[in-house]
């Protein structure tokens, strides 16, 4: 069983699809990245892992537990835009440093690691 599972699940807006009928797995320790144009639903199914919207149909489980009723501040997953803004305010090196330390001790991590190199 995956850590993380998308399991038919599909986001509607109105007449549109932003998201339609996708399943997908995430290992446990996997590294995963959403890749494609703009418009094609990245953010919509990290806002739907997140709990910022609910999928109209289909599931999103993590560790076997459906996170229908979970609300997003009692959900253990985090996630990153890699927009343009954090590379015009943050260095390369600070901005891999605090990517790769969970909330809440990445600050601490981030700076110790980053004042080193």
């Amino acid at each position: 069983m995956a850590l993380l599972e998308l399991r038919n699940v599909t986001r509607r807006f109105d007449n549109f699809a932003a998201v339609d009928n996708v399943s997908l797995d995430i290992e446990a320790g996997e590294f995963f990245t959403l890749l494609g144009p703009s418009g094609c639903g990245k953010t919509t199914i990290l806002r739907m892992i997140a709990g910022f919207d609910l999928p109209d149909r289909g599931q999103v489980l993590l560790d076997g537990k459906d996170l229908a009723g979970t609300p997003p501040e009692q959900r253990p997953v985090r996630a990153s835009s890699n927009g343009s803004h954090w590379a015009a305010r943050w260095s390369a090196v600070l901005a891999c440093c605090c990517s790769t330390n969970p909330w809440p001790r990445w600050t601490q991590n981030c700076a110790r690691r980053c004042s080193s190199n």
